[in-house]
């Protein structure tokens, strides 16, 4: 299943009511909760690697290359989140795709 999350400041302009899903008090808290716990969207990161590679090639990469450099922060898929994580907690982040940028690193065999 795939989830974008796209919005902009006039979307709280629009008062839906507080039974309504995209209700602006909904809407404030997504990204309030993804900036005020980073280890969220870094989680949401490996969601999207495992479901781009399948489970168990994430789960090989990860042990692998865990092995080869004997340090979480290096191994591939963790500095990708991380440097994703970094991106999106930027005063004014750009625009991404976090599987747009998964299957880009797939892609180039950076993991």
């Amino acid at each position: 299943m795939t989830v974008a999350y796209i919005s902009h400041s006039d979307c709280g302009r629009h008062d839906t009511g507080w039974g309504h899903p995209e209700h602006v008090g909904r809407l404030r808290a997504i990204p309030r909760a993804l900036r005020e716990d980073p280890d969220l969207f870094h989680a949401l990161v490996h969601t999207v690697q495992i479901q781009v590679l399948g489970l168990e090639r994430y789960a090989e990469l990860w042990v692998v290359n865990f092995v080869k450099t004997r340090a979480h922060f290096t191994v591939p898929l963790e500095v990708h989140a991380f440097s994703l994580a970094s991106r999106f907690l930027r005063p004014s982040p750009d625009r991404f795709s976090v599987e747009g940028q998964v299957r880009r690193w797939q892609t180039e065999g950076r993991y």
